[in-house]
């Protein structure tokens, strides 16, 4: 009768120990299980795609958990490289196909330029301008990096200018005002001689003397380049149009079909934003007295956002 009295002990004492051994099984099996739930829910988007170290439990299918949850942030990783090669590529041949439609823009107004002033019996300044045409023209056509230094933007801007005035001689005058720590700073090629283009262009639609200021300085924590002229200035209807696209491409990311056509200002605000991304200044207007102002920049400090006064 003792002898049976200590079977309840015993099953009770079975049962704690179960359940004991059962809390250390489960607490041994959770643990891999936890570590990975807080290993993604700690994930850093600036390291999003590490791989979770995490020893083996000896336990099949948990290990092949984290094998194939590894995986899967490998073949992430290996998309995203795809996807930013890709956009990378995408961005390169708007860049190109940009600068390929400033290529004829500038030669029609070259080659107009040219004529008119071999109607006008020119000849020397023909051959002047012509062989300057051909430096910038080497410019251009170089699709080999799609952003120079200010000075070298500034320095075909330079000829290009010369080349005009060899035309209008004294009808025409232009000024450059650069700051000296402009200089090194990387722009879009030819954005700045495109927007020298479009000031000749409506200047020369008014009577004479015509003027073209190009400036260039830093502000604070800006740089800024601008380009002024006493032309028509931009027509209201105009304006409003370039402002509604500028504003559509920077809130969609999406960019517009264009033509060479009354593009010019477009396509330098696209420059600068496949450029610079969202980092970047870009405003235009009309001058109290008469004419036109562009103005293009940039912020060193790479966290601001676009502004398009």
């Amino acid at each position: 009768m003792h002898n049976i009295l200590w079977i309840p002990f015993l099953a009770i004492a079975l049962f704690f120990a179960s359940l004991f051994a059962a809390k250390i099984i489960s607490r041994w099996l959770a643990s891999p299980l936890t570590k990975m739930y807080q290993f993604l829910s700690n994930i850093d988007s600036r390291d999003q795609f590490r791989e979770m170290r995490l020893e083996d439990s000896g336990v099949i299918e948990i290990d092949k958990l984290r094998d194939s949850m590894n995986a899967a942030l490998r073949s992430q990783k290996e998309s995203a490289q795809t996807m930013l090669l890709l956009k990378e590529q995408e961005l390169q041949a708007h860049m190109l196909a940009l600068q390929a439609q400033m290529n004829p823009h500038f030669l029609y107004n070259s080659l107009n330029t040219i004529s008119a002033m071999a109607e006008e019996g020119m000849c020397a300044e023909v051959s002047s301008m012509s062989q300057d045409i051909t430096s910038i023209l080497r410019y251009i056509s170089s699709d080999k990096e799609p952003v120079s230094t200010v000075e070298e933007e500034l320095e075909h801007c330079d000829l290009y200018l010369k080349c005009i005035k060899s035309r209008y001689k004294d009808a025409l005058s232009y000024e450059f005002d650069i700051d000296d720590d402009l200089l090194d700073m990387d722009i879009p090629k030819l954005c700045v001689q495109l927007l020298i283009e479009n000031s000749v262009k409506f200047a020369t639609r008014t009577q004479p003397p015509w003027h073209i200021r190009i400036e260039g300085y830093i502000d604070s924590e800006r740089w800024l380049i601008s380009v002024k002229d006493n032309g028509t200035g931009f027509d209201e209807a105009v304006s409003q149009k370039l402002r509604s696209q500028m504003d559509e491409i920077l809130e969609n990311s999406i960019l517009p079909s264009l033509e060479l056509d009354g593009m010019g200002i477009l396509n330098i605000f696209l420059r600068f934003y496949l450029t610079f991304g969202n980092s970047f200044i870009f405003d235009f207007g009309n001058l109290p007295e008469r004419g036109a102002f562009v103005i293009v920049g940039g912020h060193f400090n790479n966290n601001e956002e676009n502004k398009t006064l």
